[in-house]
């Protein structure tokens, strides 16, 4: 490496190094800065060989960098195209940097394929409608695991929850679907399966409009529930106006 220039060397070690999250991100940006021709090469690299921490690095290089408007919506519309869920996301956030029209009908084309969590992630800076709105029929026709999955870490509102998300949550009060197993146990840091779907949507509702923040034993009555749900709906139909 000492042999190396530094173009060279960074275009070289972008990727090799990417296990080293820190140093990728450095490196990254230092191509991105000084060689910006360099990075679709370095980024076709890192989508023939994923690597979650260079891939996402990488992708944010191209949205910032000087490279013309264009080459980088085609840049980066390589990454849509990776069959690495945790790539096509990782382009579609920067693709929102460089232009948020297109990533937006990118990000409805993608979650059709593959809807994952860090898609609601991306959407969660977007008080979009018709994102959530999509959002909310894709997660209908999930399975029972997912729809509790994605209802109960999908929606995390940076400041105070949107229009669109409450809607997307009010969408699923009358899911009465449960797992038997675990209905009305204690619920796991990771993922809320002691709740019945139209449950887990009003206390997730419930957590951002309610003070202080606080979720509901899942093992509540069948009528504090109904209640519940009941005056949750309510608050939502207020805020919606």
């Amino acid at each position: 490496n000492k042999d190396l220039s530094e173009e060279a060397y960074l275009v070289r070690n972008a990727v090799v190094r990417s296990d080293l999250q820190g140093d990728s991100r450095t490196l990254n940006q230092m191509l991105g800065s000084k060689y910006p021709h360099r990075l679709g090469e370095v980024y076709g690299r890192a989508l023939a060989e994923p690597s979650p921490g260079s891939a996402a690095h990488l992708a944010d290089a191209i949205a910032v960098s000087e490279l013309p408007h264009q080459i980088k919506l085609d840049l980066l519309a390589s990454g849509l195209e990776s069959y690495e869920s945790h790539m096509r996301v990782s382009a579609l956030k920067a693709l929102a940097k460089v232009d948020t029209a297109v990533s937006k009908r990118e990000f409805l084309r993608d979650n059709r394929r593959d809807l994952t969590v860090g898609h609601f992630h991306l959407a969660n800076a977007w008080p979009d409608e018709h994102i959530w709105q999509e959002l909310a029929r894709l997660v209908e026709r999930a399975g029972l695991g997912l729809r509790l999955n994605y209802i109960s870490v999908g929606v995390t509102p940076f400041s105070g929850p949107s229009r669109a998300q409450l809607r997307f949550l009010l969408h699923f009060f009358d899911d009465a679907e449960y797992d038997p197993e675990k209905f009305g146990q204690p619920t796991s840091k990771v993922a809320d399966y002691g709740y019945s779907v139209q449950n887990l949507a009003a206390a997730r509702a419930g957590y951002y409009l309610l003070k202080p923040a606080k979720m509901p034993d899942p093992g509540e009555s069948k009528l504090f529930w109904g209640n519940y749900r009941k005056k949750i709906r309510a608050l939502i139909l207020r805020r919606l106006g």
